[in-house]
């Protein structure tokens, strides 16, 4: 599979830490981002990423910055998609977070779509697991309400 990337002035290009990584590193590409608490922060990468077809991009959080309170939100990349891609980071800490230019800030996943063919029934099958949340742990710690 390749991934075409045509780069900004100040973007880093994504990398591959180990040779296990499911991912590829995306970096800060500004001189650098503080997030303050509880904020919302959309951010540019300064890429541009042409996936092949019957693909698509998935940005992920980094485990580091997660155990920070950073997480990122709406991470998905349409292989139709061509322009600059941005990403949405939710700090939920109680301190502000300095993000220095080419730090490590989330990881680009290229994943293959399978997509299903939609049928729309009256009932489903039933089960046991109808009910939410939680539900497979009750009957084990009795924490059912």
């Amino acid at each position: 599979m390749q991934l075409r990337l045509r780069l900004h002035q100040q973007a880093h290009l994504p990398i591959r830490a180990t040779p296990g990584s499911a991912g590829l590193d995306l970096r800060v590409p500004q001189e650098s981002l503080t997030l303050q608490p509880n904020s919302r922060n959309l951010m540019s990468i300064g890429l541009a990423i042409g996936l092949p077809q019957g693909y698509y991009g998935r940005i992920a959080s980094r485990s580091s910055l997660a155990l920070k309170g950073i997480d990122v939100a709406a991470g998905v990349i349409d292989a139709d998609y061509t322009g600059e891609v941005k990403m949405l980071l939710e700090h939920n800490g109680p301190q502000a977070i300095n993000l220095s230019q080419g730090g490590q800030v989330a990881q680009l996943i290229c994943e293959r779509i399978r997509l299903p063919d939609v049928q729309e029934v009256e009932a489903l099958m039933p089960t046991t697991r109808a009910r939410g949340f939680g539900s497979t742990g009750c009957r084990k710690n009795g924490c059912c309400h």
